[in-house]
């Protein structure tokens, strides 16, 4: 069982890791393979091996398709269909998933069915109405294709909505089209999601741990803040917040203990079902009902699986050893859903019972229930490191300390005060919500250790995302370390983990540097490498109070590199664009010196000016605008760089238009020609002028743009003046990160993360025609 399931997983995993996939016709053989797989016994791996391949396949083939035809995007439509999931309403919208049915193609004609997508993710701005699940709606919504940032050590946001199924983002038209065409009695488990969520936030009140206690019992953990998820993360404790095996199990054991307590009041019923049996299909029920209320997480699912398992043994009278329920588990999970594999809870989830099972099964223990609970503790923070740095590139040292503290305080006191105090909300208010009172304080009480653990906490950072190799030798260094004592040479074990601990990142040469364009959408975030230090030129933007592009794209990008502290940083100018992530960068990482033009608006910044310059590594560093006592104002008043080095040179001029151009042609006419122009002010019709143009000389020019971006950049006569000059056209919006390293004599190969890291679920540059090139 155990073999097959890794084989079945294997077969997954080969599956999602293509660029492309292949024809859907090879999914005719998945029948061929599932009966070697059950009866030929021989071929027994290789056929698991297969299933799951063509399983992935024949799963990814459904999700993706229909896709949205590239002529829908940006247009008006009016559609017919369901809401789909729990609405989320913030300051500035309401966010939810919506399932259409029917497309209304012109007033008077009747509606068609929908043949696009299956699932959007939309998001309602303008006075939006009160939304419920199951709700059928005729919306006006403008839409476009999955697509996300793409930068190293981000996020993939365009995975992610794979894996949920959804094909299209979009948001509603203010139209007096919309409306509410019935009230569904569907989505029950969805209705029944949104009514606890209600009544807890009635019962709890604008408290600082309502999100986590509704993330306890409902998985909702949009309400938590980013200081608590940073505290959580810190700590190591952050899985406190996913619905696993700690919470089924409560409730699963709540089940249990109600079903002998009604079962056995009754001689009769005792008599046809023993009160084992009972109790163990209540237990599984009660087990069923939370996982389903709390969203049907990874986590939760293998849980479930495990107490469906565990208690089915008691049902039949068979004892199920915990490794096969664990391997099962995984099948089940990976059957109903394939791409669970890509997310890292999956891996964390099942390695974490794995690790426990391994390390801490058929072993005698001298200590009490105590030194097994810190045992288990010291064990699952050992097991995780390889993946702990491979997803965040840091692990918390203070994890076991922590844990061994947060785990029982809030398994034992605030989960069990959280569920009961749900489950009593909507029978007997006035007890479910001082429940919910007990368990927020006693929450309360455990924060303030928590804090004090993060604040000395130091983090083990990894130096950069390691090589596949090292992860591997840890994982068997990991399985010497927790072999039983007296087992010769489990030290031996550490030596497998040096590489991972010590993995050295590759940092250009003396002499050299390397410069990442990065993907922040409509904003400018770029990065300059050299062999010890590393310079920041502008944070990006601020999409909202708690998602700019600091702390989704820079401080990713900056751990996956290896750096722990970022030498200079320079913010252009003070345009939310090119400003935005600030804040969160500067709480993420150690700044050694801020530079912009507008000084007074970030506390501890000095100005910019011409003149200034310095060398590192072999690298020049030169401001070239503003000029002391200019009356440049505005997005003219930008910080313009220039890096240079034998192996070629690159120009960041920020948002300047024509005004600093024209100050600026006396000073890059003197400049050798530049080999990567950042282009000003976004590709804007108010820059680029041609003689700037002529005056650069740029080989390359990177254009940092959103997709379908509302002011249009860059402009199509823009782009005529930099191919009419012969350069090379790069966008982020269709390329993700733009990279290249300077080499002795040249630059690099310039690289497009898109292409580098490119799976068969992200957007392609082909999708919307090549870059514009002469």
């Amino acid at each position: 069982m155990r073999s097959g399931t890794i084989a079945l997983l294997l077969g997954i995993l080969f599956c999602v890791g293509l660029a492309e996939l292949p024809e859907l016709v090879w999914v005719q053989f998945l029948p061929v393979a599932v009966f070697f797989a059950l009866f030929g016994r021989p071929w027994r791996l290789p056929a698991l091996f297969t299933c799951g391949f063509l399983w992935a396949l024949l799963r990814a083939g459904w999700a993706l398709s229909p896709a949205l035809p590239a002529e829908l995007e940006g247009q008006d439509l009016a559609l017919i269909g369901t809401i789909a999931s729990v609405p989320v309403r913030d300051a500035r919208r309401v966010r939810f998933d919506f399932v259409p049915t029917q497309w209304i193609r012109a007033k008077h004609l009747a509606p068609i069915p929908w043949a696009g997508p299956k699932r959007f993710r939309l998001s309602w701005y303008q006075h939006p109405p009160a939304l419920h699940p199951g709700e059928r709606w005729q919306l006006t919504v403008r839409l476009k294709r999955p697509h996300g940032f793409r930068n190293p050590g981000g996020f993939d946001y365009e995975g992610w909505l794979f894996r949920e199924g959804i094909g299209a983002t979009g948001y509603v038209r203010g139209k007096d089209e919309n409306r509410r065409l019935a009230i569904s009695t569907g989505q029950w488990v969805a209705h029944k999601r949104e009514g606890l969520a209600e009544a807890m936030d009635a019962a709890v009140g604008a408290t600082p741990f309502r999100g986590m206690l509704k993330g306890l019992a409902l998985g909702m953990r949009r309400e938590m803040d980013s200081s608590q998820w940073e505290t959580l993360r810190r700590t190591g404790t952050s899985h406190l917040m996913a619905i696993s095996g700690l919470h089924i199990g409560l409730v699963a054991a709540f089940g249990f203990a109600l079903g002998q307590l009604l079962w056995r009041n009754s001689g009769r019923l005792m008599l046809w079902l023993p009160v084992p049996r009972f109790a163990a299909a209540m237990a599984i029920l009660a087990a069923a009902i939370y996982a389903a209320l709390s969203g049907f997480a990874i986590p939760a699912q293998r849980a479930l699986v495990m107490v469906v398992i565990f208690m089915a043994g008691i049902i039949f009278a068979r004892r199920i050893p915990p490794g096969i329920s664990l391997a099962t588990a995984l099948f089940v999970v990976l059957l109903l859903d394939p791409f669970a594999a890509l997310s890292a809870g999956f891996w964390l989830s099942f390695t974490a019972v794995g690790v426990i099972l391994y390390a801490m099964g058929a072993r005698i223990s001298p200590g009490g229930i105590w030194w097994k609970w810190g045992r288990v503790q010291a064990v699952v923070v050992i097991g995780l490191l390889p993946l702990s740095l491979v997803f965040f590139q840091q692990q918390a040292l203070a994890a076991p300390l922590a844990n061994l503290i947060a785990v029982p305080w809030v398994g034992l006191l605030v989960v069990p005060l959280t569920l009961v105090g749900v489950l009593l909300l909507l029978p007997l208010p006035t007890v479910g919500a001082s429940l919910l009172g007990l368990a927020e304080q006693i929450l309360a009480l455990l924060w303030p250790t928590l804090e004090l653990l993060a604040a000395l906490e130091p983090l083990h950072a990894l130096a950069g995302t390691p090589p596949l190799w090292t992860v591997i030798a840890s994982f068997f260094g990991i399985a010497m370390l927790l072999l039983p004592a007296g087992f010769p040479a489990r030290w031996t074990g550490l030596f497998w983990l040096l590489p991972l601990l010590f993995h050295v990142p590759d940092r250009p040469p003396v002499g050299s540097y390397r410069f990442s364009l990065l993907d922040v959408g409509q904003g400018l975030a770029a990065v300059v490498e050299t062999h010890h230090r590393v310079l920041i030129y502008d944070t990006g933007p601020a999409y909202s109070v708690s998602f700019d592009a600091g702390r989704a794209v820079l401080l990713p990008f900056l751990r996956a590199r290896g750096w722990q502290q970022v030498d200079r940083l320079i913010v252009s100018h003070g345009d939310s664009d090119h400003a935005g992530g600030l804040k969160s960068l500067r709480r993420g990482i150690d700044i050694k010196h801020l530079t912009s033009s507008e000084p007074t608006r970030f506390p501890g910044a000095t100005p910019c000016g011409a003149g200034q310059h310095w060398h590192w590594d072999g690298v020049e560093f030169r401001i070239l605008s503003p000029a002391t006592g200019s009356l440049l104002r505005g997005n003219d008043r930008s910080c313009v760089l220039y890096v240079s080095a034998p192996g070629g040179s690159v120009l960041l001029p920020g948002d300047i238009e024509r005004a600093a151009e024209s100050e600026l042609l006396s000073i890059v006419r003197s400049l050798p020609p530049v080999d990567v122009l950042v282009a000003p002010h976004h590709g804007s019709k108010t820059s680029s002028t041609t003689a700037f143009i002529d005056a650069v000389q740029p080989g390359s020019v990177f254009f940092p743009v959103a997709y379908r971006n509302r002011f249009r950049f860059p402009h199509k006569q823009v782009l005529a003046r930099y191919q009419r000059a012969g350069s090379r056209i790069y966008r982020t919006d269709r390329s993700g990160a733009i990279s290249f390293q300077s080499i002795p004599g040249a630059i690099g190969p310039i690289t497009r993360y898109r292409d580098e890291a490119r799976h068969f679920w992200n957007f392609q540059r082909k999708d919307i025609g090549p870059d514009p090139s002469p």
